[in-house]
């Protein structure tokens, strides 16, 4: 890592939207890690489509924080990926412009921390993979939940056997968006919008997460259905039954953007059922109850902030160890799950206009 000796990850923040605010406050205003190998974070560097809206997103958590920005602000991502004082870049940017902005960032050396999904298709997220492989970079998506505390006890109960063998799966996130400008990122094809990419990557990722190690990471057998909004044709629900051969194992996930459910996750296996309490993506209490007991097991797993800090602190980890990926989310299984999804939408008959 260039520059900063491993006390300090500097980061340039790539798009300045909802979730690029929402991580940017995380690794700034939440506690930070304990873990003497997690560097501290530091923001010193923004692209926005324009330097007053960047001065606005930056200057405003810094205010909050207490202190004043110290960083550059530019009006172009060519100008942010650029600056020498980056170590990684985190792209919040719409579904439809990872592929171009990651590869963007690896061109010019810069470590990537990718906003889910990570890329639109297969076809997008080999080319990111190869070209981080090609430039010697860190790339990693930032599926938040991966990095938690209790998705950290779910695969080590499910490892040390708590459960038995894992039978099925029955995971959801459905969230009612009221969704109503079909210009809305979540309606709109251009953007890559709908269900499936958006939250129903959530309930995929607990359910291959689960499943695939046990499967040897061979991709599941897959039967799916979705429902397409009236007035753009983006997945408006979408379910799905994954068969995982080698694990004897099947999973159901389910997502919506029109109505709201509990969203939980719940693991059957053969000694007990372990249950992941709603919303999926946030994911802080667990409940075991196992069969040769009357009582469940509570694992009360709960964060301090928001929670997006800790993909933050796994990519400064990892870099900070010289590798080029996480063991917890790796690039192959990031791969996976995009080639999930297409099969998914080309079962449903969903493709976006700009792919070929």
């Amino acid at each position: 890592m260039t520059g900063s000796k491993h006390r300090e990850m500097r980061w340039g923040i790539l798009g300045c939207g909802r979730i690029s605010n929402k991580f940017a406050r995380s690794i700034i205003l939440d506690p930070q890690s304990t873990d003497p190998n997690v560097p501290k974070h530091l923001i010193t560097a923004v692209g926005s489509s324009s330097v007053q809206k960047g001065k606005e997103f930056i200057e405003s958590i810094y205010k909050d924080a207490g202190t004043e920005y110290a960083g550059a602000v530019y009006d172009t991502y060519e100008a942010l990926v650029a600056d020498p004082t980056v170590d990684i870049v985190y792209i919040g940017t719409p579904h439809n412009r990872h592929h171009q902005d990651t590869l963007l960032c690896i061109k010019a050396g810069k470590h990537v921390l990718c906003e889910k999904p990570f890329a639109v298709n297969e076809k997008q997220a080999a080319e990111m993979i190869a070209a981080a492989e090609k430039k010697g970079v860190f790339l990693m998506e930032a599926i938040w939940t991966r990095y938690f505390d209790a998705a950290v006890k779910v695969r080590e109960l499910v490892a040390e056997g708590a459960l038995g063998h894992i039978e099925h799966i029955v995971a959801d996130l459905s969230v009612n968006f009221n969704p109503t400008d079909p210009k809305h990122r979540i309606l709109n094809p251009e953007l890559a919008g709908g269900a499936l990419l958006d939250i129903g990557i959530y309930p995929l990722q607990w359910v291959n997460m689960i499943l695939s190690p046990l499967n040897g990471g061979k991709d599941p057998k897959i039967s799916a259905r979705l429902l397409k909004h009236p007035v753009t044709g983006v997945d408006q629900t979408t379910s799905a039954v994954l068969e995982y051969e080698e694990a004897n194992a099947l999973a159901t996930i389910h997502t919506s953007i029109i109505y709201a459910t509990p969203s939980h996750v719940t693991i059957y296996g053969s000694r007990g059922v372990l249950h992941i309490e709603g919303p999926s993506y946030q994911a802080s209490t667990l409940r075991l109850k196992l069969n040769e007991t009357e009582n469940e097991q509570v694992f009360d797993l709960a964060y301090e902030g928001n929670g997006m800090r800790f993909e933050a602190d796994e990519a400064a980890r990892k870099i900070v160890e010289g590798k080029r990926e996480s063991e917890v989310m790796k690039l192959e299984e990031s791969r996976q799950l995009v080639r999930i999804m297409d099969e998914i939408r080309r079962q449903g008959g969903l493709r976006y206009p700009f792919e070929e």
